[in-house]
């Protein structure tokens, strides 16, 4: 049996998000045939029956897409890591050929962080008001303000009225500050009162919609599919890759 490889040039381990992406196509008797794959350590070093799915050829050329989550059948239990996806081209084919062209595999574009922070430097270089806040921190600060007593908690942190009115507001892991009716209100009314002024806000959050919906409510969901560029970021987990790097 043919096989073909794609190899990474570092081991990626469980929990990594990896995009593949190539152009393919057949001819001969190649053409109709269906190609799996399998997950291997090094070329020929197997691990795992399947791996990126299965891939139909044709005579045409097609772009095949394929993002999955390295989980611990592809990189051994003990989490050895894995770095190549075998292709097993069919050993009955008739005489015949495949074509695969301008592959690409992605381990991950850029953290969250490292977005959010690219476009900020830009705008205060440029003279514009930015203010990054995780969400629990900007939820303790809007309730802190509506209703504590302590005036040091209510004068601590960035003014509220400045967090509504800043030029670019950036809200990190949303979804991880202590969900409660005052929150999902105060997200609402925070996200109306910007968007209806034409100010900009960057959200960053491991939920998806569905689950935006269920903890927020289908109103703040659908401002957010109807005014905001969703970007779907792919990448290794940086507390995990500094876990494992302290480990070794």
């Amino acid at each position: 049996e043919s096989q073909f490889w794609i190899v990474s040039n570092e081991v990626l381990h469980i929990g990594d998000k990896i995009h593949v992406e190539f152009d393919y196509r057949a001819d001969g008797g190649c053409v109709g045939t269906n190609v799996d794959t399998q997950a291997h350590f090094g070329p020929g070093e197997y691990q795992h029956w399947s791996c990126a799915g299965t891939i139909s050829f044709t005579d045409s050329w097609q772009t095949y897409k394929k993002d999955f989550v390295v989980d611990a059948s592809m990189a051994k239990e003990a989490d050895t890591g894995m770095k190549s996806i075998a292709f097993n081209m069919s050993p009955n084919a008739a005489p015949g050929a495949y074509y695969i062209d301008n592959v690409k595999l992605q381990i991950g574009f850029m953290r969250r962080f490292d977005a959010s922070y690219m476009y900020a430097k830009e705008l205060i270089e440029s003279g514009h008001s930015v203010i990054y806040l995780s969400a629990g921190t900007l939820f303790d600060r809007l309730a802190g303000a509506q209703f504590s007593r302590d005036s040091s908690l209510q004068e601590s942190g960035p003014d509220p009225d400045y967090i509504r009115g800043c030029d670019l507001l950036i809200i990190d892991d949303l979804g991880t500050e202590l969900t409660n009716a005052f929150t999902v209100s105060a997200l609402f009314r925070l996200l109306n009162e910007r968007i209806s002024t034409g100010r900009a806000v960057i959200i960053s959050t491991n939920l998806g919609l569905a689950e935006l919906t269920n903890i927020y409510s289908e109103r703040i969901s659908s401002r957010i599919l109807e005014h905001f560029t969703l970007v779907s970021l792919f990448g290794r987990d940086i507390r995990i890759r500094k876990r494992i790097g302290a480990k070794q």
